[in-house]
């Protein structure tokens, strides 16, 4: 089955895809490239944003999305700007 990764960081959707054997191989496989990008550009994850992997199928039905946000707590007070 071929599948379409596709990042809230990247101005164009994913046109080639990948063969995957299912459903279930294609969610581990979105959530290495979620992991991947969050790794490289910790950047994607600014406070009240989220970061979205979608994968659709090959009608561009949506299967399912991850979801990554970074949330400050209320008492928290924000960013370190020390940092």
């Amino acid at each position: 089955m071929r599948f379409f990764f596709s990042a809230s960081d990247e101005p164009e959707a994913d046109d080639y895809g990948v063969e995957v054997d299912d459903l279930a191989a294609a969610r581990r496989l979105a959530i290495q490239y979620a992991g991947a990008i969050i790794k490289d550009q910790p950047d994607v994850l600014e406070t009240g944003q989220a970061f979205n992997v979608a994968v659709t199928d090959e009608r561009g039905a949506l299967l399912f999305l991850i979801t990554v946000a970074a949330i400050d707590s209320p008492r928290g007070g924000g960013p370190d700007p020390h940092r």
